[in-house]
């Protein structure tokens, strides 16, 4: 069931398109990631979920019901729906409980509500507490619990952990999708961090330029992107030239298994973690380079056409630059082509 939907839609201002024809169903239940570089609409799109923007053309529907559309408005207020934001935006003066409990109406259920709330999100025993008095991960599962509070069917977020460190983000979002999860919410993240996007997303939405230039699930955007756009965003990728027939196609470090199926001149998309390689006195390529990354190298390696792959090692692996090697591709799956791109 759609708990949200989409279709035709499209915000400009001005000449520029920030959202442009954009359709999308998000299910009970279901998080889809929106994530694209900055410009791109991605917060455009949520401003018109949340009723903060009307759309020029197209129709929103929340939990069935039109919410945007042609001679069709309703208020934010009235839509159903939750909002977390970077900054948590919770109000200073108020204490914990009072934050969450800002947008829930009074009655003998409010107490047992707020509580179900707090241990939700995990922070039982703190609704006495003031904002200032909590960390930044606190603070933002505050947010999240006051953005569940009235029972929304859909929870928006616009890059709700940007604000947090690295080693944080990760376990304030954990602790978001299995609260978000507890509910059954449907759930839109925005982000532009393509690690997370894959982590959040039961589907991952990559936009460009207002439009969507991908959508499905993690995986299949990842390891099989519908355009060299999507490629380069969900990760490191390098392409090497091939002949491709079928679903076979020739290259420089072999030949492999294909998709789609196609014939002729492509390029071949491969990610540094499919790309192996062993010091050989006889191998063909060299180590050009190398960068540390703490529980990885990356190697930089130039093969006999002047063409160069990267490669992610354990550090363990500790080959000086220069050395002759032997390279070898295990992707696991079919690598993606795309049509040769002309120089």
């Amino acid at each position: 069931m759609s708990v949200v939907e989409l279709l035709g839609v499209s915000r400009r201002f001005g000449r520029t398109a920030a959202v442009d024809d954009v359709s999308l169903t998000v299910g009970e239940g279901e998080m889809v990631a929106l994530v694209g570089p900055s410009g791109c609409g991605k917060s455009t799109l949520l401003m018109l979920l949340a009723g903060l923007l009307e759309p020029d053309a197209g129709t929103i529907s929340v939990g069935g019901r039109v919410v945007a559309g042609p001679r069709t408005w309703v208020p934010p207020e009235q839509r159903h729906v939750g909002v977390v934001f970077q900054d948590a935006a919770l109000f200073p003066h108020l204490r914990v409980a009072d934050n969450v409990a800002f947008g829930l109406p009074r009655g003998e259920n409010r107490a047992r509500r707020l509580a179900e709330l707090l241990e939700l999100v995990e922070l039982p025993g703190l609704g006495a507490r003031f904002p200032h008095e909590l960390s930044g991960g606190q603070q933002q599962r505050v947010a999240l619990a006051r953005a569940l509070a009235p029972r929304p069917q859909v929870v928006l977020f616009d890059e709700a952990f940007g604000n947090l460190d690295s080693t944080l983000r990760a376990s304030v979002r954990e602790a978001t999708l299995r609260a978000l999860h507890g509910t059954g919410a449907a759930g839109v993240f925005v982000t532009h961090d393509q690690a997370e996007a894959l982590a959040v997303g039961d589907r991952v939405a990559v936009m460009r330029e207002g439009r969507f230039d991908h959508v499905a699930e993690p995986a299949e955007a990842f390891h099989a992107p519908a355009t060299r756009f999507s490629a380069t965003l969900l990760g490191d990728a390098d392409f090497l030239p091939g002949r491709q027939d079928g679903a076979l196609v020739d290259t420089e470090v072999g030949r492999l298994a294909a998709t789609p199926s196609a014939a002729g001149e492509v390029d071949v998309m491969l990610r540094p973690h499919e790309v192996g390689f062993a010091v050989s006195a006889t191998g063909t390529s060299r180590v050009l380079g190398r960068e540390f990354r703490g529980a990885h190298y990356v190697y930089s390696l130039q093969l006999p056409s002047g063409a160069v792959l990267r490669s992610f090692q354990p550090h363990t692996v500790d080959v000086a630059v220069g050395s002759s090697v032997a390279l070898a591709v295990d992707a696991g799956h079919p690598v993606r082509t795309f049509p040769r791109r002309q120089t």
